[in-house]
């Protein structure tokens, strides 16, 4: 036998020894689970706080209607049932990159994933309309719940490629689920504490309109009382002034002119004991109190010296844009489309025109924006939302609807004057008062900033831009009647409308008079 055959019986019989060692060198590493558990956060993070917190912020903040809400929700799971094993046969179908199989589809989807989610809870306008509302967050939620799926379907397919044993990859696991509890409890902490901000500036944005309408009130009172206490003033003075005129040239009062018969003063002898009281011809001539001939002369300056405002009583701006007090009953008919042109909102319990639609039957029969609807055929409207107040409208017979409105009740009219230079004294921005002018008309005549202009000389500007409304300013006459609201009820009317809908739908044209 050959020294070749016997050494390789030998390398046969004696094999080498397994090097324990080496194995146990080529476990995972602390930092490799570490970052494996890691990248198990964001999924968890996003997943849960949309879990707990999208149906409160789509009703409470959005203010979408629960339908709508419901919809969104269950076709977003479903859509997340779809998207799961469709992403794994992609990911398993994708072929072999410098930076592996699975990484191109966790590094990529990253990034898209982060805005998907920031978008849906993002409100991008204020005034946006059910369709808008649902498409926005439905489509969001749909992509968000894509790229999340591209994420993490390849990312918990890793753990099969991390190396070391069946235990090592177990180790791995429980650092990846340690990592995902800390995850969730984070989400819905901080996502909670986002959708409570929301929740405290809308809450403290209604008791802003409530004490705003209460102190709206209170002003329409004191504004009430004042201006009667102002005409009944000026009626006596012109009384006054009127008969010391006419007494100028002739002689004054005297007793000895005065006759029992006289047709100026009654004969009261019958009524001498009326009541108790003594009402007898000497009593009353004895108690009359006898205006001197030069003594009590009444000074009359100038009709434009003090002048607050001009004399509007036959102005066609004041009667155009004149709120009239009381109620007024409307007579509506559909159009052939079946529809009368309004938009309606509830405010505290009452319901209110948000848009008249310009050639409409709402706007032919009158309706302005801001009127408050009292009843819909003989229905009272107080407490209906603003769904149940369009379905009364649906509903309605197409050849008579009768409608209990008082005109617009959160505005009020200001009839200012042009100067020399054609202005009144206010400037504006974006349909809202911010400044007056000092001493302007604007000024003296008691126009406010943070209001809204809602028409001009009875014609509706609201939804117009800048440059149209200076213009209707500009071409208006000299005597000028703009119609105002505040700020904060005027926002709150017109929120989650577009302005697009505002300026091409609301009725801009000239009421007749």
């Amino acid at each position: 036998m050959s020294r070749d055959s016997h050494t390789k019986r030998a390398d046969i019989q004696c094999p080498e020894e397994p090097n324990y060692e080496q194995q146990k060198q080529t476990g995972i590493p602390l930092t490799r689970k570490l970052c494996y558990g890691i990248g198990g956060m964001p999924y968890q993070m996003t997943s849960c706080a949309k879990g707990f917190f999208m149906q409160i912020f789509l009703l409470d903040v959005v203010q979408m209607t629960p339908l709508h809400v419901s919809v969104i929700l269950f076709l977003g799971r479903a859509w997340d049932a779809i998207t799961d094993p469709l992403v794994g046969y992609m990911v398993s179908r994708s072929g072999h990159t410098p930076i592996g199989k699975l990484i191109p589809w966790i590094v990529y989807s990253m990034p898209l994933g982060v805005v998907s989610y920031i978008m849906q809870w993002y409100i991008p306008q204020d005034n946006m309309s059910p369709v808008f509302k649902f498409c926005w967050y439905f489509g969001w939620c749909c992509l968000f719940d894509a790229f999340i799926s591209c994420y993490h379907v390849p990312y918990t397919s890793l753990n099969m490629f991390l190396g070391g044993d069946r235990n090592d990859r177990d180790s791995a696991t429980c650092y990846r689920m340690g990592m995902e509890m800390f995850a969730i409890l984070a989400g819905a902490t901080i996502q909670g504490q986002m959708v409570g901000v929301y929740h405290t500036k809308k809450v403290q944005a209604c008791s802003d309109l409530n004490e705003s309408i209460a102190l709206i009130g209170n002003y329409s009172s004191v504004l009430y009382y004042n201006s009667t206490a102002y005409f009944a003033d000026t009626l006596q003075n012109m009384a006054q002034t009127q008969f010391a005129q006419s007494t100028s040239s002739a002689p004054a009062i005297t007793e000895g002119t005065l006759q029992p018969g006289s047709s100026l003063y009654p004969n009261l002898e019958e009524l001498g004991n009326y009541m108790g009281l003594s009402l007898t011809s000497d009593e009353v001539q004895k108690n009359l109190a006898l205006i001197p001939a030069a003594d009590n002369q009444v000074a009359v300056g100038s009709g434009l010296a003090g002048m607050v405002r001009p004399v509007t009583g036959a102005d066609v701006g004041i009667r155009r844009a004149e709120i009239r007090p009381g109620l007024r009953e409307v007579i509506l008919c559909k159009d052939q489309d079946g529809k009368v042109g309004l938009r309606l909102r509830e405010i505290d319990n009452g319901v209110f025109i948000q848009l008249v639609q310009a050639n409409s039957p709402a706007s032919l029969a009158g309706l302005r924006f801001g009127d408050q609807v009292l009843q819909i055929n003989g229905q009272n409207c107080a407490g209906w939302s603003t769904d149940k107040a369009h379905k009364a409208l649906k509903a309605a017979a197409e050849q008579r609807i009768e409608l209990v409105v008082r005109d617009r009740p959160f505005q009020r009219t200001i009839t200012m004057h042009k100067d020399s230079s054609g202005h009144v004294g206010f400037i504006f921005k974006s349909g809202r008062i911010t400044s007056l002018v000092k001493d302007g008309s604007a000024a003296r005549n008691g126009l406010l900033t943070d209001h809204y202009i809602c028409e001009i000389n009875g014609q509706n500007v609201i939804g117009l831009k800048d440059p149209q409304i200076k213009d209707i300013l500009t071409t208006s006459p000299n005597t000028m009647t703009i119609t105002i609201m505040p700020k904060i009820i005027y926002e709150h009317m017109i929120k989650r409308m577009s302005g697009g809908l505002l300026r091409s739908a609301m009725d801009h044209s000239v009421p007749e008079v």
